[in-house]
C-alpha cells in the first residue's frame, strides 16, 4: 500500500474513533461502572422538585483537591446541561482518539524493525505514517488536556500535567496519564532533535516508547469513564495486544524473516 493510503485510513480511523466517542460520551454523561470516578457530592436529604424548564441535574464528578475541602452533604449538587459539560465530553473523545493514534505510531514505528507488516506496506512507507501520526496525536493529546484543565468536573490543575501521582483522587490512574505525558513529551523532542544528539543515547531514549505506551494504557483502563464499553474496550485490547506481539517479536527476534 502506498504511504498515502496509509495517512489517509489513519486519519480516517482516528476522524471516526474521534466522532463515535463523542457521540457515546455525550449520550453517556458518567458511567457508574468507570473503573474510577472521582467523588459525588451527596443529594440533600429534600428536594423541591425543579420547574420543567430547569436542566436536569447531573451528579458533580469534581474530587476534592489541596486546600480545597470535599463539598459538604448539606450542599446539593450543581445543575450541568450539556453545555456546561463540553470539555468534559471534549476530554473523554479526544483522549480516546488520541489513544488511537498513538497506537498507530508505535505499531508503524515497530514495523520498521520487523517484517511482520511487510505484507502492507514497505518501510518507506511505513515510515512516512509514523512521521505522519505526530499531527494526528499532538492537537488531539493537547486538546485533551486543555479540555481536562478547563473541565469543572475534574478539576485537574496545571502543575497535575506536569507532576505525575499529585491528584487527590485516583492519584495512581490519572498519575499514570501524566507520566506517558511526560515521557511522550521528551520523546517526541528528542526525536526531532536527532541529527544533534548521539545515536546511542537517542536510542535509548526513544526505547522509553515501550513504558510509555504501557503507562498510556494503564491510565486509560484505570481512569476510562468509556473503557468498559464492548467497542472501546475491543479496540483497546486489541492494540495493545498487537504492539505487545510486535514489541516482543522486536526484542527477542530482532527483524523476522519474511
Amino acid at each position: 500500500m502506498p504511504a498515502w493510503g496509509l495517512k489517509l485510513g489513519s486519519l480516517l480511523t482516528t476522524v471516526l474513533v474521534l466522532a463515535g466517542s463523542y457521540g457515546y460520551a455525550g449520550a453517556h454523561i458518567k458511567n457508574p461502572d468507570a473503573p474510577l470516578q472521582p467523588p459525588v457530592a451527596d443529594k440533600p436529604a429534600a428536594t423541591v422538585a425543579p420547574a420543567a424548564s430547569t436542566p436536569t441535574p447531573i451528579p458533580s464528578l469534581v474530587g476534592t483537591r489541596r486546600g480545597n475541602p470535599p463539598r459538604s452533604s448539606a450542599t446539593p449538587a450543581p445543575i450541568l446541561n450539556l453545555q456546561q459539560l463540553f470539555f468534559w465530553i471534549a476530554a473523554r473523545a479526544t483522549g480516546l482518539a488520541s489513544y488511537v493514534a498513538l497506537c498507530i505510531a508505535v505499531l508503524s514505528g515497530i514495523a520498521l524493525r520487523t517484517s511482520v507488516l511487510d505484507w502492507l506496506a514497505k518501510n518507506r512507507a511505513m515510515r512516512a505514517l509514523h512521521d505522519w501520526t505526530t499531527w494526528l496525536w499532538i492537537p488531539l493529546g493537547t486538546f485533551h488536556v486543555l479540555a481536562l484543565l478547563l473541565d469543572k468536573t475534574a478539576q485537574i490543575a496545571l502543575v497535575d500535567v506536569l507532576v505525575p501521582f499529585r491528584v487527590d483522587y485516583g492519584p495512581l490512574a490519572i498519575g499514570l496519564g501524566t507520566l506517558s505525558l511526560d515521557l511522550l513529551v521528551v520523546i517526541t523532542i528528542t526525536s526531532w532533535l536527532r541529527r544533534r544528539m548521539n545515536d546511542e543515547l537517542w536510542r535509548w531514549i526513544h526505547r522509553t516508547s515501550y513504558v510509555m505506551f504501557v503507562a498510556l494504557f494503564l491510565h486509560s483502563f484505570l481512569s476510562g469513564n468509556d473503557f468498559n464499553a464492548p467497542l472501546v474496550s475491543a479496540l483497546s485490547w486489541s492494540t495493545a495486544g498487537g504492539i505487545a506481539l510486535l514489541g516482543v517479536s522486536r526484542m527477542v527476534l530482532g527483524r523476522l524473516p519474511e
